[in-house]
């Protein structure tokens, strides 16, 4: 089984410059091997799958300052 992650990382920012909001989007996907024999017979079969997932995440500059606010060093 092979494993991939693929991270995409979008920055908007408004007129002066300042970030307002960052976009993620994940994306995973799972090679699996599958192999069977049929007893019977020498007949083998050999199947590779792909499966894919995405997963999306944004923080906006209030989320990032409200984090950073509750997590500061007093």
């Amino acid at each position: 089984m092979d494993l991939e992650y693929t991270v995409t990382e979008t920055v908007h920012r408004n007129r002066a410059g300042q970030i307002i909001r960052i976009d993620y989007q994940f994306e995973e996907t799972i090679t699996v091997e599958t192999k069977s024999t049929l007893s019977s017979n020498t007949l083998r079969h050999q199947n590779k799958e792909k499966r894919s997932r995405t997963y999306d995440a944004t923080v906006t500059r209030e989320q990032y300052e409200v984090l950073q606010h509750n997590y500061a060093i007093h």
